[in-house]
């Protein structure tokens, strides 16, 4: 009888060790830095934003010339100066009560919203600039500008930006107006509203 030899092709013995030597090296690689990996280290450095005001409260007419009490139909400023006179333009630093300060680690804008007025005889903010029967009319301006043109509306929210400051640790100063209402109050209960100078990353 003669013996038959069975002779393995070549061909197969190579794909026999292609596929051995691919099973080894994806379980060499399951989670493990070869030498040729590369690791990339990722930072997150936060934008802190903060301003700071070297004044923190404001008598209407009782800053300067006033004496505290307030009136119908009359327009009110925040001027160390003078509690109702006209601002000049450009406006003065020294117009101006509010120094603020750019605390922050990035550029902001810098807006000034202005809320309704509580207890007493209190008014309401129009939105508009202007007053009516029980509302009032507010605004900003920055120094160094035309209170005419580079005024700021002063809203209960969401008031358009009044300034952009130019560099981190950046100082300037900021004057408010209102025009009070045009109807009388009906008592001398005094009211009280917040101003609320909002900065976000420019």
């Amino acid at each position: 009888m003669r013996k038959v030899l069975m002779r393995t092709p070549a061909w197969s013995l190579l794909l026999a060790l292609v596929v051995a030597f691919a099973f080894t090296a994806f379980a060499l690689t399951g989670g493990v830095a070869l030498a040729g990996d590369q690791t990339v280290t990722v930072t997150g450095a936060p934008a802190f934003i903060s301003i700071v005001s070297g004044v923190t409260e404001w008598t209407i007419n009782g800053l300067a010339t006033g004496n505290g009490y307030i009136e119908p139909s009359k327009t009110y400023y925040s001027n160390p100066q003078n509690d109702t006179a006209a601002l000049t333009n450009p406006v003065a630093d020294n117009e101006c009560a509010f120094n603020i300060t750019n605390t922050s680690s990035v550029n902001v804008t810098v807006v000034v919203n202005w809320g309704n007025f509580t207890g007493g005889d209190a008014m309401t903010n129009g939105d508009t600039g202007s007053a009516g029967a029980s509302t009032f009319g507010a605004y900003a301006a920055k120094n160094n500008t035309d209170p005419g043109t580079a005024q700021q509306v002063c809203k209960i929210t969401g008031s358009t930006t009044l300034y952009t400051t130019t560099s981190v640790g950046e100082e300037f100063s900021l004057t408010v107006w209102i025009a009070t209402q045009t109807g009388d109050w009906s008592s001398g209960a005094s009211s009280t509203s917040t101003i609320t100078i909002v900065c976000v990353m420019a």
